[in-house]
């Protein structure tokens, strides 16, 4: 049986991400060194204060992913625009909903990934242990999914324009703010007794991520046409 062909080129557009990051390897040569700088350092600053790491944990590892998922689709969107590959795919027939859907889901992969590690790393760090590892693994999948359909959308508004790298991260935080508050206080259920997958933080987290997802695979291609 032979998909649709949106499907196809979704699915084409989403092993192309990948290829560039396995070429690239932004992750695991940039963000998470970069990652876990920070958790090394807001421990010192926290002078290793072992109460207060337990409960900040939750909010510093998101602010840390946040910062991963800009660079992340800032770098993405850079190498779309160079060279106009990106508007070659669309001349050549390329669906902007597929190209979306595609990098939404790539970069959202990719960075999962990563969290992943830098989850790890807080654990220990932090000395903090999870009471509801799925919560916390669905909470942190769909979060940065979200993050993602708006980093990308805003990376299609911003374009080329000068300046545009700075851009993103005052576009991108005020809107993401629903999600971040969200996920924060998921992971502080996940890490606490509370935790359960009926949690209505994870469920307010997969509404919005799924709006934001629904309104960039119907902007994007607007953006990219402007």
């Amino acid at each position: 049986m032979n998909m649709p062909l949106t499907l196809r080129q979704s699915l084409y557009h989403f092993r192309r991400e990948i290829r560039l990051e396995v070429r690239g390897r932004a992750t695991f040569s940039q963000i998470l060194p970069f990652s876990g700088i920070v958790l090394v350092l807001v421990a010192f600053i926290f002078n290793l204060d072992t109460k207060l790491l337990k409960v900040t944990a939750p909010a510093i590892f998101w602010i840390v992913t946040t910062f991963s998922v800009i660079f992340s689709v800032t770098r993405s969107m850079r190498v779309e625009f160079e060279n106009k590959a990106l508007e070659g795919q669309l001349v050549y027939g390329a669906s902007a909903v597929a190209i979306y859907i595609g990098k939404v889901i790539g970069q959202s992969l990719i960075l999962f990934v990563a969290d992943i590690v830098v989850g790890a790393l807080t654990f220990v760090l932090y000395g903090v242990s999870p009471s509801n590892l799925v919560l916390l693994v669905l909470a942190t999948l769909l979060a940065t999914m979200g993050l993602c359909a708006i980093g990308l959308l805003y990376g299609a508004l911003i374009g080329e324009s000068r300046g545009g790298e700075g851009l993103l991260p005052l576009l991108l935080l005020p809107i993401a703010l629903p999600i971040l508050v969200a996920a924060t206080k998921t992971w502080q259920d996940g890490l606490g007794r509370a935790g359960s997958i009926n949690d209505p933080w994870l469920k307010l987290i997969a509404l919005f991520s799924l709006v934001f997802l629904a309104l960039g695979a119907v902007l994007f291609g607007v953006l990219l046409e402007d």
